[in-house]
């Protein structure tokens, strides 16, 4: 029997049907798409740098069940330790940044580093006392060097040792702009005066106070923004929210605001008050079967879209604080809706044992992990917030965490093809010079469309049957190369 020799033109694939072809990758998980970077150097380039692929991946990539994965990092230890699983099954863990649990690299980059909450595909590691970040995509693998600040880089003497820095702190914050698609990173420096001199008009005694930003991908170089509009003293994690990110911010360390920053504006210009109900500090709580009477603080999460303060009742119970207000003003007192949920078991015995909780955005789902319990594997709840009960638990294996770390956090991340650096990487262009590469991914392309799909894998044996040998070398074969591929792509999708 003929067989009908399938043959695709430069134009078909490379013309009008680029549109095409992005529809088709950004259906696809990134590390799939990662391999499509062998198949010639207009692939590679419209994977690392199309703005309309990237920007379709990861909105696709929100909408698929498994486009969002579960994010483990140790917590205040002295390694940072990364790992990644399914988000609603859980199983083994998978480490990132090549750590293994054998590994005693006291010079490893990721040594006494905090982790941001992840956005939008890209995490952001940060060293508060040596005013430095690094940005890292977990499904590409690509990854900033240690960008160090402005003002760190002015802290260094003529010998270029670095100064002492124990008087001073960097705080950070990571967000996205809608409007650019770009990530940025904002550092707040402070300075403590020596001698604590406290006032209305300085009430932490601070000597300087530096805001700056770093646009990622973009040079990768820090700025120095207005510092009219510096907060007072930003404490904990930041939450990125809408093109806004948020922290705590103590307020003459009697009342606590909430400070926002605009990513698109690049200034602070909205401050958020906690009413006096919410941030009543001293409350008697139950501690080991009697009350006593401790300081309550409240962690800033993010639920549904808005910014919440999570505060423990006692210990089987948790309040949730949703603030719905609209920023219309500089300051906002808004609207707090509040939530309470209670466990069917404790969660921890003391006020001081670390919880890890977690909302899976767009769900009703809060991921729930105490440490007091000694367990084989990790163990995770999913509670329901409309159902008010415990709907799944979830274990994870393989996670190993250092001795010093005082637990772990989970976040989720969105499979992404967002990049971190600015400049082209170097890199060799795989044409069907490269017979061996090339032969091996059209072959193997092929194969799982086989095993999908029935009438894929039909698909699949034409493709082959169309092909007696491996490509000669030359770039108008690389083209037709890319047909074969594109088709099998096609199947696949289709």
């Amino acid at each position: 029997m003929n067989r009908k020799k399938m043959k695709v033109s430069y134009g078909d694939i490379f013309g009008g049907d680029d549109l095409i072809l992005c529809d088709i990758l950004s259906r696809l998980p990134v590390k799939s798409v990662m391999r499509f970077k062998l198949v010639c150097t207009h692939w590679r380039s419209l994977i690392k740098e199309d703005k309309y692929l990237i920007d379709l991946h990861l909105v696709r990539s929100k909408t698929r069940r498994e486009g969002t994965k579960l994010l483990i990092s140790s917590v205040l230890g002295r390694k940072m330790d990364l790992f990644f699983c399914d988000l609603f099954q859980g199983g083994p863990a998978i480490p990132l940044l090549g750590r293994k649990a054998t590994d005693d690299d006291r010079n490893n980059t990721f040594d006494e580093t905090l982790m941001l909450n992840p956005v939008n595909g890209l995490i952001c590691f940060v060293k508060p006392f040596e005013g430095s970040v690094l940005v890292y995509n977990p499904s590409t693998g690509y990854k900033t060097s240690w960008l160090e600040t402005r003002t760190r880089k002015l802290m260094r003497d003529h010998n270029g040792q670095a100064v002492d820095t124990s008087r001073m702190r960097w705080g950070f914050g990571f967000g996205f702009d809608p409007a650019t698609k770009e990530h940025k990173v904002v550092s707040v420096f402070e300075t403590m005066n020596t001698e604590q001199k406290i006032s209305k008009e300085n009430p932490y005694g601070l000597d300087v106070q530096n805001c700056e930003v770093l646009t990622v991908g973009v040079q990768n170089e820090w700025r120095q923004i207005d510092k009219s509009s510096t907060p007072g003293y930003i404490v904990g994690a930041s939450v990125y929210v809408n093109g806004v990110i948020y922290w705590l911010d103590e307020h003459h360390k009697v009342h606590e605001v909430i400070m926002a920053f605009d990513v698109r504006g690049e200034k602070f210009n909205k401050v958020i008050v906690i009413p006096t109900f919410i941030n009543n500090r001293w409350r008697d709580y139950p501690v080991n079967g009697g009350i006593q009477t401790i300081c309550i603080y409240v962690d800033l999460i993010e639920i549904d879209g808005h910014i919440a303060l999570l505060e423990r009742v006692d210990g089987s119970s948790i309040g949730l604080w949703i603030y719905s207000g609209v920023n219309t003003s500089d300051i906002n007192y808004g609207n707090w809706i509040e939530e309470k949920i209670n466990f069917p078991f404790d969660l921890w015995d003391s006020y001081d044992d670390y919880v890890s909780f977690e909302a899976i955005i767009g769900t009703d789902l809060m991921i729930i992990k105490n440490f007091n319990q000694q367990t084989k594997f990790e163990t995770l709840y999913y509670y329901n917030r409309k159902r008010n009960n415990i709907e799944k638990q979830v274990e994870i294996k393989g996670i190993y965490r250092d001795r010093d770390a005082v637990g772990l956090k989970f976040s989720t991340y969105v499979d992404s093809l967002m990049p971190v650096q600015g400049k082209r990487d170097p890199y060799v262009c795989y044409t069907p010079a490269l017979c061996g590469d090339w032969w091996n991914l059209n072959v193997l392309v092929c194969k799982e469309d086989m095993k999908r799909n029935r009438d894929m894998g039909r698909l699949g044996r034409v493709i082959l049957a169309s092909t007696d040998h491996p490509p000669n070398h030359g770039v108008h074969n690389c083209i037709g190369g890319c047909g074969l591929v594109f088709a099998a792509l096609t199947a696949r999708v289709n």
